[in-house]
């Protein structure tokens, strides 16, 4: 490892075959909880962060007030650090936030609070008022924005007897207040299984929607497509189904589906596969090029050294044609963020984002690019009882 020294400070260097990431030193998102207080970056879609034109914001929940409540933190891109976090939950608990990034200094962030999905406009200095989305019993909330001052929401709500995948288009009037359209389902009824953490990202064709679905004997990820942004296609199955054995179980298994954007109609697609039963969850990807009407074939994403230990928390990120995967991983003995890119052969060795000393556990990656290329990332540090989210900057060097 060798260290440069560049105009916005200290860059470390990670290097693999000809390319080489450079990041900057650890920095400090949220004050430092112990004794039970926890901090989680687990949303459906892995959007806990968000990179605006010129600041860079993450949203989390903790408890270290007594309750599991959603806080958020923004730094100008340029900033050597975070501010205070600020509260935006509003009841008794709170869960899974997500945000993403509307316009200007302008951001959504949207969670579950008592069985509904709320949302609410943040900018550093001032938020604006609660926002209900949908409920009762909804849960699991994702967004995505499209650029154009609008966002799309996606969460799993109650149908009868089962969870099924709703969605609503969100907007900004011109007295700046946040407006939410009637909640739609993206998949139609009946249901034979439940529907769960969904994600969406919007191409130049339309939206696209992928959840994980229940109604086999085993999970599987499917995708749904929309022009309007009011009716949706029949849903696609995108995993691969690999069948098993009555001791291993019936078919492979996945969990928690991340999408991404590469260009007007190129998408990409990771997600947690279970098909190697003897070392757990791995890290795998597709790829649509007709603007999410279609997948292509499966990609492991990690590479063999990680293929002995189980892959958690994938996530994902795209910027004109570059594509990133972030995870986290315990090959090492501790666990630490991962990552890996696909370039013209594939998907690249994977590279250690956290240090290589210490006994300090790195887990939940969320990550995004800003307008410029450079990559984000925040996560959770975890050393003995004590945990805090942590914040990277990367600039890829070919």
């Amino acid at each position: 490892m060798r260290v440069l020294i560049v105009c916005i400070g200290l860059l470390v260097t990670l290097s693999s075959s000809a390319a080489t990431w450079l990041f900057t030193p650890e920095m400090r998102v949220s004050d430092q909880v112990s004794k039970g207080g926890f901090h989680h970056l687990d949303s459906a879609g892995r959007k806990n962060l968000a990179v605006g034109a010129h600041q860079v914001a993450v949203i989390w929940e903790d408890r270290h007030a007594g309750s599991e409540q959603v806080y958020l933190a923004f730094k100008d891109l340029q900033g050597n650090q975070f501010s205070a976090a600020r509260r935006l939950s509003t009841g008794s608990a709170a869960y899974e936030p997500v945000l993403a990034w509307l316009r200007d200094d302008l951001f959504v962030a949207a969670w579950e609070q008592e069985g509904r999905i709320l949302a609410r406009l943040c900018r550093a200095r001032t938020l604006g008022p609660v926002t209900v989305l949908g409920g009762l019993d909804a849960a699991q909330v994702s967004l995505v924005a499209d650029g154009e001052n609008r966002a799309f929401a996606v969460w799993a709500q109650r149908d009868g007897q089962q969870m099924r995948i709703m969605s609503t288009r969100l907007t900004v009037d011109a007295k700046g207040e946040l407006k939410a359209q009637a909640p739609i389902a993206v998949t139609p009824a009946p249901l034979s299984g439940d529907q769960a953490y969904p994600a969406a990202t919007i191409g130049r064709a339309g939206v696209v929607v992928a959840w994980e679905d229940r109604s086999n004997k085993s999970t599987m990820l499917q995708t749904a497509f929309s022009a309007n942004r009011q009716t949706f296609s029949a849903p696609t199955t995108l995993n691969e189904i690999i069948r098993k054995s009555a001791v291993f179980g019936e078919a492979s298994t996945v969990a928690r589906i991340t999408l991404a954007r590469l260009g007007a109609d190129h998408l990409a697609a990771v997600w947690l596969d279970k098909r190697e039963y003897r070392s757990g969850y791995k890290v795998f990807s597709a790829l649509s090029h007709d603007g999410g009407r279609s997948f292509g074939l499966n990609e492991k994403v990690q590479d063999d050294f990680g293929d002995s230990t189980p892959q958690w928390h994938a996530a994902v990120a795209a910027h004109k044609g570059r594509l990133v995967a972030v995870w986290d991983d315990a090959r090492d003995d501790v666990q630490k963020i991962w990552m890996a890119w696909r370039g013209s052969n594939g998907w690249s060795d994977n590279i250690a984002v956290t240090p290589d000393t210490g006994l300090a556990e790195h887990t939940s990656p969320t990550v995004a690019f800003d307008p410029a290329g450079n990559l984000h990332l925040a996560w959770i540090k975890r050393e003995g009882a004590d945990t805090e989210v942590i914040y990277r900057m990367g600039r890829f060097k070919p």
